[in-house]
């Protein structure tokens, strides 16, 4: 069985080429850990996803996952763990040229999920905290009555600005 496989996302141009460790005992995992980054459904989310594996793979010696269009990396994977077709939500929904029928099932979740965040963590935990600092400002300002900023009072603008500094005090101090 060959490693070999791509990766598209509906609706993206972009496709990742996997040389080495393309079934999906070791693509599962990775795309479980880019759902709770919280990367986009989009290219931008590929590009990141790509530097995920990047991050795994890549040594001194070769690197051995490739980003580009789609039509660079068609057929690239045939006869081996094929294409997998992603949601905008980094589910697998769908299998293109795989003719192994047969899962690769060489390497435990586990242990492919804990690398993948060893790898990631220090490139990506600081996207989530981001997401957590925004939503945060977000509830500060649904706070204020639901009148619109323009009609807050003196009061109401201290308390967001209270609440702005105090999410971004605690955020520098987490990083």
């Amino acid at each position: 069985m060959g490693n070999r496989a791509v990766i598209n996302m509906v609706d993206s141009d972009v496709a990742i080429y996997l040389h080495w460790n393309g079934g999906r005992d070791t693509v599962e995992p990775v795309l479980e850990v880019a759902k709770e980054y919280g990367l986009a459904g989009d290219n931008a989310g590929m590009n990141d996803l790509y530097k995920m594996f990047h991050n795994m793979l890549a040594d001194d010696m070769a690197e051995t996952a490739y980003v580009g269009t789609i039509p660079e990396y068609n057929g690239s994977a045939k006869g081996d763990n094929g294409v997998y077709i992603i949601d905008k939500s980094f589910n697998i929904i769908d299998r293109l040229d795989f003719e192994n029928k047969k899962e690769q099932q060489v390497y435990p979740f586990k242990e492919i999920y804990e690398w993948a965040r060893k790898e990631n963590d220090k490139h990506f935990k600081r996207s989530k905290e981001h997401i957590n600092l925004i939503n945060e400002l977000k509830t500060a300002l649904l706070l204020l009555d639901g009148q619109a900023p323009n009609k807050w009072s003196k009061q109401g603008k201290k308390q967001v600005l209270g609440s702005v500094v105090l999410a971004c005090n605690q955020y520098m101090q987490e990083s």
